[in-house]
């Protein structure tokens, strides 16, 4: 349940994009400038069908973003921080919790668990999240928005395999390895230049884009069209609308508490986004994914599930 529920988190972060306005022609590429810091708020909801179980979870994940230096060839070092970080789920009428990085609430010990369930899954919760909260990770970008290197990630997940140990004894961080790497972490922090265009373009016009992410070796495939509908002149603001579609790729094999399992997915995403014109960082954004996923093992066969997640992202400059 565990891989599952963080391939989720993952999967539902990958909606999010930055992009780029009358009959002029508008060039958006990153335009970070030194010492410049951003804040940026994440919120996912993701309802899962799986046969009569339906699951809901609320995930909102806080960003601080400081731009270190610009070389003059644009690249950008930049340093990323969580400094928030909420969950709630509920799974029919069996679990019904959340967690708030910002409450008072203290962590316990699995053996100190009166309420359950929901209890224990907060308290696992607050060891995981609280243990990645303010940890820097730096990320060097392109001058076209491309990710070029993440670093941090290492220590991080450490952070959080202590947290699980300390948590759940000897072997409680079992299968965390694969949570977390260098391609996973550029994947998720790629979306918020993903989708700028390369060349200037007008209102009106579309532009295509690809892209691969993985979580715990599984691929996902993403091609999104994006338009540019609107500009707003006073706001310097570009209003962009994207429509994608999302399939497997590379492997689809899962090895889940040594349970072997493939997984198939198929979808369709849609949503408007509004970008910055001046540093080309998303300002707002909403984004609806749809998903049918279908797993399966020999022990258990096939197993098919729905997927709806709406994204919302904010963003301004601290």
């Amino acid at each position: 349940m565990r891989k599952f529920l963080f391939l989720a988190m993952a999967s539902a972060l990958v909606t999010l994009f930055a992009c780029s306005g009358g009959g002029k022609k508008i060039s958006l590429q990153p335009n970070l400038k030194p010492g410049e810091k951003y804040s940026l708020e994440y919120k996912v909801v993701m309802d899962q069908d799986m046969k009569s179980l339906n699951n809901r979870i609320t995930i909102l994940m806080g960003h601080l973003l400081d731009v270190k230096s610009v070389s003059p060839q644009k690249e950008s070092d930049l340093e990323l921080k969580y400094n928030h970080i909420s969950i709630a789920m509920k799974s029919g009428n069996m679990i019904d919790m959340s967690y708030d990085s910002d409450s008072s609430y203290p962590a316990k010990s699995a053996m100190d668990m009166p309420g359950g369930m929901s209890d224990m899954l907060r308290d696992i919760y607050g060891k995981v999240f609280g243990s990645m909260l303010n940890k820097p990770m730096q990320v060097k970008l392109e001058a076209n928005g491309k990710v070029k290197s993440v670093s941090g990630y290492k220590e991080l997940l450490q952070s959080i395999k202590d947290s699980m140990q300390q948590y759940l004894g000897p072997g409680g961080s079992a299968g965390m390895d694969g949570l977390m790497s260098d391609k996973q972490i550029s994947d998720v922090f790629q979306q918020l230049f993903a989708g700028l265009p390369q060349k200037p373009v007008s209102v009106g016009e579309s532009w295509a884009a690809d892209f691969e992410m993985e979580n715990n070796g599984i691929g996902m495939k993403i091609s999104n069209t994006y338009k540019l509908v609107e500009v707003l002149e006073k706001e310097n603001v570009a209003v962009i609308d994207v429509k994608g579609k999302i399939s497997s790729a590379g492997n689809k094999k899962i090895n889940n508490d040594g349970l072997e399992m493939t997984m198939e997915l198929t979808g369709t995403s849609e949503g408007r986004i509004e970008v910055d014109m001046t540093t080309g960082m998303t300002r707002s954004g909403k984004v609806t994914q749809d998903m049918n996923v279908t797993v399966e093992s020999k022990q258990t066969g096939k197993m098919p599930m729905t997927m709806k997640t709406v994204t919302t992202i904010n963003g301004k400059k601290s």
